[in-house]
């Protein structure tokens, strides 16, 4: 096959009820808006590096700046998040539907298809083999005149990648899991209160790390949650809440 035949198949099959150009459509916007929700992210942690050095100007008051900036940080988490909510909603169509079927469910998305897919990727019942788009190797032995060598090699190579599929999967879920509660807060209600610091509220805080007290629901009690950021090579961006107790007297 040539490169005007594979240009061909591929549009052709762009242009089926295998996949359809609303998918393909939905798919491209997709990705595009992912990389500019990433640069915005990026372009709010240099914002913040310059309030730290001093480059931008402003009046506000110690402890009002501090509040802001703890803002600035959710805001980036927020941002990660939306991101990881569609990218799990994408996997679970991937491993469970046809193609044809990515625009519907990424347009109209609800919370329990987003803990579903986690639930099943945790019990170990996704179809990883079909969300990574690997062949039918009878299919692919049967179509490339494969030899049983051949084949073998070919399935303990996927075989691999499938685990690195699941690992890589399972790390995003951990980062989604370990930072809904304060997500959650940021989108329904802002029930949460910025601008605490370790030195005023226990003495058992991590002083490196900036503090968020969280409101509970259905109690009065508050929970202190640790807000640490680094950033790495090429203003890449870690965060990770950690949650903690403090012992009050």
């Amino acid at each position: 096959m040539n490169k005007e035949e594979k240009i061909r198949q591929y549009r052709d099959f762009i242009s089926s009820e295998k996949f359809t150009k609303d998918s393909y459509g939905v798919l491209m916007v997709f990705r595009e808006n992912t990389h500019r929700m990433i640069n915005l992210a990026e372009l709010h942690v240099i914002v913040l590096k310059r309030v730290e050095s001093g480059d931008i100007r402003h009046n506000f008051p110690e402890p009002i700046i501090l509040r802001i900036k703890q803002l600035i940080l959710v805001d980036v988490l927020s941002k990660i998040m939306t991101m990881i909510e569609n990218l799990l909603v994408l996997f679970d169509t991937f491993s469970r539907y046809s193609k044809g079927k990515i625009p519907s469910r990424m347009i109209r998305y609800r919370q329990p298809s987003v803990d579903g897919f986690i639930e099943r990727f945790q019990s170990d019942k996704v179809n990883l083999w079909k969300l990574a788009g690997f062949p039918n190797l009878t299919f692919l032995r049967r179509n490339c005149g494969l030899d049983m060598n051949e084949m073998l090699l070919i399935r303990e190579i996927l075989k691999d990648s499938r685990q690195h599929v699941r690992q890589e999967i399972a790390r995003i879920i951990n980062f989604y899991q370990s930072n809904r509660t304060v997500y959650g807060k940021f989108k329904h209600g802002l029930l949460f209160q910025s601008g605490f610091s370790p030195e005023n509220l226990s003495p058992t805080a991590p002083e490196d790390l900036s503090l968020f007290s969280l409101l509970t629901d259905n109690q009065i009690c508050q929970k202190e949650f640790a807000l640490k950021t680094s950033f790495h090579q090429k203003k890449s961006i870690g965060l990770t809440f950690t949650p903690y107790f403090p012992v009050r007297t």
